[in-house]
């Protein structure tokens, strides 16, 4: 019984000890994840700081302030039911922004990596003369 007994309290400190090693592996985990977030934030553009992504249309802020006040959905102007000139040229550059992930998408599920998926998009922009 004593023989049991000290394998099953040694089986017991293991599995302490495993436990204690993946919390800590965790920590470290979100740590480095912060950290990295931390160096992405600061190497974010000037013209982003506001919010608004590069490229955007000049009425990218206006229609994004009134989605924040009700005076819009974001699932109208995506879907460019919006009767609004400036919601319609937001929509028209998203719309095509949606397309491009559209097309990552479907090259990562036809086996591409990530890398791949990109350099993919960006032949395709360059093969419709930047249009996408």
């Amino acid at each position: 019984m004593g023989d049991l007994f000290e394998e099953l309290t040694g089986t017991r400190r293991r599995l302490l000890d495993l436990a204690a090693h993946m919390r800590q592996q965790s920590v470290d985990w979100r740590q480095r994840v912060h950290a990295e977030m931390d160096v992405i934030g600061a190497e974010e553009p000037e013209d982003q700081a506001d919010g608004v992504p590069e490229g955007a249309p000049a009425q990218y802020a206006a229609v994004r302030d009134r989605v924040a006040r009700g005076e819009l959905d974001w699932l109208d102007v995506l879907a460019g039911r919006v009767d609004d000139a400036a919601a319609r040229a937001v929509h028209v550059w998203l719309d095509d922004r949606m397309e491009m992930t559209r097309q990552a998408c479907r090259l990562l599920e036809q086996g591409a990596s990530l890398d791949e998926a990109v350099a993919g998009v960006a032949v395709g922009r360059e093969r419709d003369g930047g249009q996408r």
